[in-house]
């Protein structure tokens, strides 16, 4: 993102009042006329290919990729991916529809390990192994943001809130997963750490 962006996006923030700077806080953000903002739903998925949109390549699910142990594919799927999401952006936008699954935010790459089933997601991972997931979600991530023209630190900044977001759901649950310190260093931020490289470098 250039420096004239950045400094345009804390313009715009800088006149927005409380109530609007809250109601860009949801999914589906609301247009503010008065500041030129327009409309837009953040809610796009792209974990195996560009979802929901029309027709797309679909790639195996995340945890299949990762049975593959190859980096560099799941790194060429990340740049077909994004492209076919840049052009499905820039095909929805020129038609004037900027609903849901149209936009350029997508939720991928999941690097959440993979260490307790009842959660029902785990397809949607790596798999358990930190290193490895760490490994592919920088790949993903690396060759999505520079087509999506997403600042890669938005990609971190979700990615971050993981651990701490999934251990205030499971909070106070009758049958919840006790995860301790070291479990959330060795397994939850090793991962995390390789991606946050993607922004600072």
């Amino acid at each position: 993102m250039s420096r004239q962006t950045k400094e345009y996006a804390k313009k715009l923030v800088a006149q927005m009042t409380v109530e609007e700077k809250m109601s860009q806080m949801l999914y589906e953000s609301p247009a503010i006329e008065r500041l030129n903002i327009p409309a837009y739903n953040w809610w796009n998925e792209a974990l195996h290919g560009v979802a929901r949109a029309g027709v797309a390549t679909v790639f195996p699910q995340s945890i299949g990729l990762a049975a593959t142990f190859d980096p560099e594919l799941v790194g060429q799927i990340g740049d077909v991916v994004s492209t076919e999401g840049r052009a499905k952006f820039n095909e929805f936008s020129r038609r004037g529809d900027h609903g849901i699954y149209k936009g350029l935010t997508f939720w991928a790459p999941n690097v959440n390990i993979f260490r307790d089933p009842r959660w029902g997601r785990g397809h949607e991972t790596y798999g358990e192994d930190p290193y490895l997931s760490g490994r592919l979600g920088v790949l993903d991530a690396a060759e999505c943001p520079p087509t999506y023209g997403v600042d890669p630190g938005l990609v971190v900044g979700l990615i971050a809130g993981g651990p701490a977001a999934f251990l205030k759901a499971i909070e106070g649950a009758e049958d919840s997963a006790e995860l301790g310190r070291q479990d959330l260093i060795d397994h939850q931020f090793t991962d995390r750490d390789a991606l946050v490289g993607i922004a600072a470098g």
